[in-house]
């Protein structure tokens, strides 16, 4: 190797070293924060962002960055640093990627779910400073340490009602004042239930006298509501008619709630002939039809259906046969194959007149072509069956069709149930 190529090796390497020199003591290196460097909003950020260097970092940070940015590559890798990494956070190169959680679809199943339970939330009002007096008590009896805390005192209570005897009086005389505070715990409203069965006549009345006013607020606990349901249950129909007064205005809506819904069940199982259960059962009819089609609501109707007057039977019987129209302009043809109001359908069978009954199957029976679409949808299946089991001429002649059709049924798996459904059906003998 001759002088003047070492002469430029050196040149090279003092260079290299020069400008080594000045990246280390004019380091800049502009990085992005990693997510999971990122603060949440609202909090004070500590680290860099995307425009700011390491100059931009806090005061506490700003000499350790200078140590840091001392030493060189060589010595950063043997002390186990990244040299392309400073204090502030990693370099863009080690950035890792973080993909974003995808949100549901508008209509996905989850989406929907949301939307529904959202809408089946009943506005609740603030509690006045009367009604709020039981609250109030409870919780000072367990700040002042008359009563232990919530899980202990519950625990207490129902060691006390499976004892039995006189502890069991005195463990429900020790429920008074307090029955809304404990409805509404997951502990407390089994101890509260176990008092009412325990109590005689009377104390009932004083518990019970507790829940006035808090009925709202009760079907949309998911505690509180059983409460709600054992008054209805246990006790006489003169007692529990605040229970239907305090929904009246919000039928409807309580029908679609899912603690609500039960509710309305034990009123129409206990108490379906009284004034204040056929006013709230008669405003809740009023939007049958989509009550017909809802998850809850559509219980709702099966009780009116089996415990309900025959004038309120007969409008349900209506709203299946009425309604929007289908693709193919037959409204009941959308209600028969319909997840919620196919078992609707069932019910009604069992329980309508004679004449409603004639109706729903001229209507569903009448047409052959009506007959395979409701038989081969998979809820529609259900309500054919259902229409089947009531003799007549229609259904006669239903099956005739059906028998007609076999060629094509067996092609399928729902047509080959459908199937079925014949007399004296032996699948294995049809030829395929």
């Amino acid at each position: 190797m001759g002088q003047s190529e070492s002469a430029q090796l050196k040149m090279g390497h003092q260079t290299h070293l020069a400008a080594e020199r000045d990246i280390r003591h004019n380091s800049t290196w502009v990085t992005r924060p990693d997510y999971h460097d990122v603060p949440d909003v609202g909090q004070h950020s500590s680290g860099f962002t995307a425009s700011h260097g390491a100059q931009n970092a806090p005061d506490q940070n700003s000499k350790a960055s200078k140590q840091t940015s001392s030493l060189s590559p060589h010595e950063l890798r043997s002390a186990g640093v990244d040299p392309m990494r400073n204090s502030g956070g990693p370099a863009v190169a080690n950035l890792p990627t973080k993909e974003a959680t995808p949100r549901p679809a508008k209509n996905s199943s989850i989406a929907r779910r949301k939307r529904r339970l959202h809408k089946a939330m009943i506005p609740i009002g603030r509690a006045s400073s009367e009604q709020m007096g039981s609250d109030i008590d409870c919780k000072a009896r367990v700040q002042q340490g008359l009563a232990p805390s919530m899980p202990c005192w519950c625990a207490q209570l129902m060691d006390q009602f499976a004892a039995g005897g006189d502890s069991q009086l005195q463990a429900a005389l020790s429920l008074c004042n307090s029955v809304w505070a404990l409805s509404k715990d997951k502990l407390g409203c089994r101890a509260v239930q176990e008092g009412l069965k325990v109590a005689p006549r009377k104390l009932q009345d004083v518990l019970v006298l507790e829940l006035h006013g808090h009925v709202r607020d009760a079907v949309d606990s998911a505690h509180a509501n059983f409460v709600i349901q054992l008054v209805v249950e246990i006790m006489p129909v003169a007692r529990t008619a605040f229970v239907a007064e305090e929904l009246t205005g919000l039928a409807a809506q309580v029908a679609r709630h899912r603690y609500g819904c039960r509710v309305i069940i034990r009123l129409l199982e206990h108490s379906a002939t009284e004034k204040t259960t056929i006013s709230i059962t008669n405003e809740l009819l009023e939007q049958c039809q989509d009550l017909l089609r809802h998850s809850f609501g559509r219980f709702v109707l099966q009780a009116v259906l089996e415990h309900g007057l025959p004038e309120q039977r007969h409008k349900i019987a209506v709203a299946l046969r009425s309604g929007p129209n289908d693709q193919n302009g037959n409204a009941i043809l959308w209600n028969a194959m319909n997840r919620n109001a196919s078992c609707v359908f069932e019910t009604a069978m069992l329980f309508c007149s004679e004449e409603d009954k004639d109706g729903i199957r001229k209507e569903l029976l009448g047409k052959p072509a009506s007959v395979l679409k409701v038989g081969q949808n998979s809820f529609g299946f259900f309500v054919l069956r259902s229409l089947l089991e009531c003799p007549g001429e229609t259904t006669q002649d239903a099956l005739a069709v059906i028998q007609e059709a076999s060629p094509v049924l067996l092609g399928s798996k729902q047509g080959r149930k459908l199937l079925g459904l014949l007399p004296n059906s032996d699948l294995a003998d049809v030829a395929p």
